[in-house]
């Protein structure tokens, strides 16, 4: 994270890069004073305490239910972004594994691999946005209770609408695909034959004619 790695030397921490990395990106007002303890596990536990005390600091507001309620709504957001992408990238994948076989290349062996990395990809992804998400969520001092409600029911009414639109394409999708025949029973449930309800369309002559 921020070229901060197991194995660097402490001269080559850039710790004024990654304080900037937390204000940018999560938020956070950290201090350089904060980090004493110049190692790499002692800088990422020291961050992992501060940032935690933060986060719990700031939920503290709420009561636990609604906070529950915030955190399982963005997680769930983050997850459902994620996926989407996850599966656009398995299918882009796919088509390139086609071309490694011309390259005399095992396919199922390359797509094990890259479908594992992919996978491997998408869970730090989710574990990062919503922690991310998380950190940057900020209450108004004087609604706090307020906020984090509505913020809870618009993160619900972004799912139900998402749900919904999922849910109609479906229904327009299945609808395209199954043509009704004229002589079918007409599905408004009138009794009458499809083409002599919802499927009439005038008089025919010829030998279009019923």
């Amino acid at each position: 994270f921020c070229g901060i790695f197991e194995g660097i030397p402490e001269e080559e921490i850039d710790l004024e890069r990654l304080i900037l990395t937390f204000k940018e990106e999560l938020g956070a007002d950290l201090d350089v004073s904060l980090f004493s303890d110049k190692s790499v596990e002692g800088i990422r536990e020291r961050a992992l305490e501060v940032l935690t005390a933060e986060y719990e600091s700031k939920m503290s507001v709420v009561d636990m239910k609604l906070r529950s309620d915030i955190e399982k709504e963005i997680y769930l957001k983050t997850l459902d972004t994620a996926w989407r992408e996850h599966l656009y990238q398995m299918d882009s994948m796919k088509t390139g594994i086609r071309l490694r076989a011309y390259n005399q290349k095992d396919p199922l062996v390359e797509y094990k691999k890259e479908s594992f990395n992919l996978f491997t990809e998408l869970v730090e992804t989710i574990k990062y946005d919503t922690v991310k998400t998380l950190h940057v969520i900020r209450f108004k001092v004087e609604s706090i209770e307020e906020e984090a409600e509505a913020l809870a029911h618009q993160m619900e009414m972004e799912k139900k609408q998402e749900a919904m639109r999922m849910a109609l394409n479906q229904s327009k999708h299945e609808g395209e695909e199954k043509k009704i025949a004229r002589n079918d029973d007409c599905p408004c449930g009138s009794g009458l034959k499809y083409k002599n309800c919802c499927g009439k369309s005038g008089p025919k002559k010829g030998v279009f004619a019923s």
